[in-house]
């Protein structure tokens, strides 16, 4: 089997990085399952639990996914009992946080992302996204389309991305007069998806290169999965979650396509 260590062997700044974002995913463990709140590793850290046993060897993040509807109880949990060194961020607590999903982050950290510059916490972190419920996957596409930008601009993300003040000024204020009638329409779509939805995917405003659609059956009751020196949880049926997502996950990329992000992090004191 091939020698991964040259990207996150002992000492290197990468395998430094894992293990401080795994002491996050244990802190969020413990609190979910105190509060009896579903979650599960998704994308690239659950294909890292079942390929690798942890970390995909190249990974720089963990990914966990709740319910929509579990979103709202989750935060404001974690706001209330995270300890010091942890910080929970989202669009509610960051009017510069235009992603939406949550963040938990290690405080005394920082990481040189430059389009979160303007945002308070700069530290290393933990994804937690709502997955949405839908009836069919061209709501999402056509939900992206409209209430995603929307979303985004009216949450400052032209801030970050704009060259210009005068297009960043433009957009923020477009974004924010259609902001309630593209709302209105995500509302209508998550009350079809509450009575006839069929599958899970990531929620409206969710940016991704990919929509999958996870069968209910494939996630629920969720499970215990080994992940690094833990037992973290995963969907029921982590093959079927897999191969919805990446086909055929145990096919390890080829080098090219083995991309660090974040080795540019350190430790502040």
């Amino acid at each position: 089997m091939e020698d991964f260590s040259k990207y996150n062997g002992e000492g290197t700044q990468l395998r430094k990085a894992q293990l401080r974002i795994l002491e996050i995913l244990k802190v969020v463990d413990g609190i979910c399952r105190k509060h009896q709140i579903d979650y599960w590793l998704d994308a690239g850290s659950l294909l890292g639990a079942v390929r690798h046993k942890g970390y995909i060897p190249w990974d720089d993040d963990i990914d966990i996914a709740v319910r929509r509807e579990d979103y709202p109880k989750l935060r404001e949990i974690l706001r209330k009992e995270l300890p010091q060194n942890l910080v929970f961020v989202d669009w509610t607590t960051d009017k510069n946080f235009f992603d939406a999903c949550g963040r938990v982050k290690l405080r005394n950290t920082h990481v040189d992302v430059p389009r979160y510059r303007y945002q308070k916490e700069q530290g290393l972190w933990l994804d937690i996204f709502p997955m949405e419920t839908l009836v069919t996957l061209n709501e999402k596409k056509w939900g992206e389309k409209v209430y995603g930008k929307v979303f985004r601009h009216a949450h400052n993300e032209g801030l970050a991305v704009k060259k210009s003040r005068i297009e960043y000024w433009i957009t923020h204020i477009i974004a924010l007069l259609l902001y309630p009638i593209s709302y209105l329409i995500i509302s209508i779509f998550r009350w079809r998806g509450r009575r006839k939805g069929r599958f899970i995917t990531y929620g409206y405003a969710i940016s991704s290169f990919s929509y999958p659609e996870h069968k209910l059956d494939g996630i629920f009751p969720t499970r215990d999965i080994p992940f690094e020196d833990m037992i973290a949880r995963s969907p029921n049926n982590p093959d079927m979650y897999l191969t919805e997502y990446f086909g055929d996950y145990m096919q390890i990329p080829p080098e090219e396509k083995r991309v660090i992000h974040y080795t540019n992090w350190k430790e502040l004191y």
